[in-house]
């Protein structure tokens, strides 16, 4: 699979059917996934940013 830049990406997964699981579909899974673990990071951060400032 291409990404925006036409560089070409690489998915590993344990989903093997490829007319169930589209390479696309698993992207936009991943991306969402790693909004979340980056939403995570931030919340953490702030939250021991306030507890040194208290």
């Amino acid at each position: 699979m291409l990404d925006a830049g036409g560089r070409e990406r690489v998915l590993l997964t344990s989903l093997t059917d490829r007319r169930r699981f589209k390479a696309a579909d698993l992207d936009a899974c991943y991306k969402r996934r790693w909004q979340v673990e980056t939403s995570y990071r931030e919340l953490k951060q702030s939250m021991l940013g306030s507890a040194d400032a208290a």
